[in-house]
Formats: C-alpha cells, sequence, structure tokens
C-alpha cells in the first residue's frame, strides 16, 4: 500500500491511531519501547505512537511510548535563621 494511502498516526494517542487504521484497512504491528533508566515517571495506559515505518510486505510497523508525566518538584530547604 502506498505511503500516500496511510494516516498520519505519528503523535496520536494510540486508541485513535489504532481506530484510524483500522477503518482505513491498513494493516499493521505494534511494538512496544520503555526508558531504560526509571528517572521519569511514566504512564503505560497512556501510549502514544512515536514512529512508524513500512515492512517489505506492506504492514505498517509502529512503535507506541507511554506518555511521560512530570516530576514531583523537589523541596527547597531554606535555613532557619536564630
Amino acid at each position: 500500500m502506498p505511503a500516500a494511502k496511510y494516516p498520519d498516526v505519528i503523535g496520536c494517542p494510540w486508541q485513535r491511531a489504532e481506530q484510524m487504521l483500522r477503518e482505513a484497512g491498513v494493516p499493521y504491528q505494534t511494538e512496544l519501547v520503555r526508558p531504560t533508566k526509571h528517572f521519569f515517571p511514566t504512564d503505560e495506559k497512556q501510549l502514544y505512537v512515536v514512529r512508524g515505518r513500512y515492512a517489505p510486505d506492506g504492514t505498517l510497523k509502529l512503535t507506541l511510548a507511554a506518555k511521560a508525566l512530570k516530576r514531583p518538584e523537589p523541596e527547597i530547604r531554606t535555613k532557619r535563621k536564630e
């Protein structure tokens, strides 16, 4: 299938992207990437499409990543004046 017929799903939430691909009849496969360090928390329930590439057989291979969450701001401690 030519690339022009694929819906543009890069950056879309996965639930919306999956719906668009099914409606268009696009064959696809997914893979999930995770951070190697857990410095930034993520929400595994909120997936987004971050990459798309075409396999030789015409299947759209999509890479999904979880939404990054904000880290709480560290408390700043100040010295008390006595």
